[in-house]
This record gives structure tokens, sequence and C-alpha cells, in this order.
């Protein structure tokens, strides 16, 4: 059974590079060699970096952030995000999630986090996609960091406009209100890291950090896979 499975998920997700979509991946990669060395890496699990950070500076009380990759226009990151956001390449978003979180182990930044919890699609966006993107990054950095998934912590309850081509007041702006705590949810005195796909403006993260900062004692990190502007 196994085997069969392993067979249909190779049909379905045949085993090709995450950012070129053409050459073979390296063995237990997602990434050709010619589309690994081209990788631009933050070293956020191992230093503070604060073109990640400076978002949130003086607004949200965030221990850490950190984002694996920066974000090439054109490049294989643009091109895995694209895969795991629109092609239903939700294997990648796993992948890359136990890639970074097993990086994150290695670094000095990290503490135990209690619960995971990824940025929530509005129910009729999630039923449109069929999945939620952030979750299953954030289901690969569970596995890695041995912490719990709560994909029902936050709600979202209001379908927002793109937030393409708005400034930074106005994405805030859009996002307000947009979440709610999950039903009889008790978060009290609970370290979280807080999951998302990408960091721009950070809106989005820090919406979803207002919601959560309501409980009592929290104390909040966050973790992407790519930060900048797409």
């Amino acid at each position: 059974m196994a085997a069969l499975g392993r067979n249909l998920i190779g049909l379905l997700y045949p085993e090709i590079c995450a950012g070129c979509i053409r050459n073979d991946p390296l063995n237990e990669h997602i990434f050709c060699v010619e589309c690994l060395s081209s990788l631009s890496f933050t070293a956020a699990h191992a230093i503070e970096d604060p073109r990640i950070e400076q978002h949130f500076w003086g607004r949200i009380p965030f221990e850490y952030g950190m984002s694996m990759l920066y974000f090439v226009p054109g490049g294989a990151t643009q091109q895995l995000l694209f895969q795991i956001k629109y092609k239903g390449r939700k294997d990648f978003a796993e992948k890359i999630g136990e890639w970074y979180g097993s990086k994150i182990l290695t670094g000095p930044r990290y503490t135990p986090a209690d619960l995971i919890v990824p940025v929530p699609l509005h129910p009729r966006k999630l039923q449109k996609r069929g999945y939620n993107q952030s979750a299953h990054f954030a289901k690969g950095l569970a596995r890695s960091l041995k912490v719990p998934l709560d994909a029902r912590c936050l709600e979202r309850i209001r379908e927002t406009p793109s937030q393409t081509n708005r400034t930074r007041f106005e994405r805030l702006e859009n996002m307000e209100d947009a979440f709610r705590l999950g039903k009889n949810r008790k978060y009290t005195h609970k370290r979280i890291i807080l999951v998302d796909d990408v960091l721009t403006t950070g809106a989005t993260l820090e919406a979803c950090a207002l919601e959560l900062l309501k409980c009592r004692g929290v104390r909040l990190g966050f973790i992407t896979i790519a930060t900048g502007r797409i």
C-alpha cells in the first residue's frame, strides 16, 4: 500500500525541480543543483536580520522573525512560491518547511514554542483553492521542530481585496478586523509561532498578531518562506 501511495504521488507530482520546473532535483530535495546554487538564503535563523524584522519595530513585540529566502523577481524563489500557491504543490510547501525547520534548530535564535499557527485563508478562498499554502508550510515546520500545529487558532472572517499595489498603510487598513481567535481557543501564556508564505509589508502578520496578543502573556515569533515584495 505504501508503494502504491508513492506511485500515485509520483503521477500527480512528478519529481521535478521546484525552481525551474525543468531539471531533475537532487536526491531527497526539491531543487536541482543549478537552482539551489542560485537561491538567496537569509541567515535569520542565526542572527537578527533588520530587513525582516523592521516591519514590526515599535508595533508588534515579536521575539524573533525568520524568513528562509530573500525574494528575487524571476528567480527560483518566485517559481517556488508560484508552484506552491497556484499549482497545487502542497508537497513543496511541506518539504521547504521541514528543511527550514531543521535549519532553525541549528541556530541560536529559536526558543521552543507551544504551538505553530498558520495565517488562515477566508473560507471562500480556501474552497476555491482547495488548500492553505501557509498551513502546509507550517505542517513541515511543525514536523521538524516537533511543535503542535493549530490550524484553527485563528479564523479569517473578512475576505479582503488583493494587497497588490497597496501602500503599507492601505494594507493595514485592508486587514483591519479580518481575523479572530477560533472558538473556545485559549492561549494564555503560550509561546506561538505565526507562519505565512511571504513577508512583504507585514500587514497580514501584524493583524494576526494583534488578535493573538489579546490573550494574556502570549509571546510571538514569526516564520515565512520568503521575504520581499512580489
